[in-house]
């Protein structure tokens, strides 16, 4: 009996530790954290793809907010982040979050790192669509409204779609400005909140089109021969000069971390 007592105690005890491995011994330690508040360009193109590894070289875990970068300057102004990111300046933030009545006393407090500059945007469109050429006048029709059918350009009759990221908006307002030369966008777009929710609506749906980073192209879309339009430069912006932490975090975007962000 008093063996059998022993074998079920050590079997307990065994099962305890292997439990707490389960829990405790999977996980990653961490000396420090960084805590950026993003744009969904700048997270899916550049955070996105270097946090394993600038975690791995630093010991520093980066948790990446993707909620916008006008959002992420008001939280960084309340100093709970540590930085905003995307393709706003400082002044542009500012101008934005005045209009949405919150008011950052001092611009001046903050500072502005670019780490990454412009890059190409396409037009995408479903595999299904038999269009495949498109010019400036095409693309400002479609995303206007003025062409409401892809028959009028040679495809099937569908009606046009038009998907659009929420959360994209210093590269929406930069895509309107340079693509379709301040036309407004037509008032019925499909609205989806991340660059995979574009794109995986675009692949599903024969009458849709979009733009992405050409960076973030892949073979579930079609990128038709259209003109190229150019992203806004992608700031890192801090209140104060970046801490040691960040300055860590931006040198590795614009070093190491190269070879990882998508082009």
């Amino acid at each position: 009996m008093m063996h059998l007592r022993h074998f079920i105690r050590r079997i307990c005890l065994l099962l305890f530790s292997f439990l707490l491995f389960q829990l405790t011994g999977n996980q990653t330690s961490f000396a420090d954290e960084i805590k950026i508040g993003a744009g969904m360009i700048s997270a899916s193109s550049i955070l996105n793809p270097i946090k394993a590894s600038f975690e791995k070289a630093t010991g520093m875990q980066l948790i990446i907010l993707t909620y916008g970068s006008k959002a992420a300057m008001k939280d960084l102004d309340k100093n709970t982040i540590d930085a905003a990111m995307g393709a706003h300046t400082v002044d542009e933030l500012v101008d934005l979050l005045k209009k949405d009545s919150y008011e950052i006393p001092d611009a001046a407090l903050f500072h502005q790192t670019t780490v990454e500059e412009q890059k190409d945007c396409i037009i995408i469109l479903s595999k299904e669509n038999p269009v495949s050429k498109l010019n400036k006048e095409h693309v400002k029709g479609l995303f206007s409204g003025k062409i409401e059918n892809w028959k009028e350009l040679g495809g099937a009759d569908r009606q046009v779609i038009v998907v659009w990221g929420k959360l994209l908006e210093a590269s929406n307002n930069h895509f309107v400005s340079v693509m379709l030369d301040n036309e407004q966008i037509t008032g019925s777009v499909l609205e989806v909140v991340t660059i995979d929710d574009v794109k995986q609506t675009v692949a599903s749906l024969p009458e849709a089109i979009a733009y992405i980073p050409a960076s973030l192209i892949d073979s579930t879309i079609k990128r038709p021969e259209a003109p190229v339009s150019k992203t806004k430069a992608i700031n890192i912006i801090t209140k104060g000069n970046p801490s040691a932490r960040m300055q860590q975090l931006i040198d590795y975007i614009k070093g190491d971390g190269q070879k990882y962000i998508k082009k």
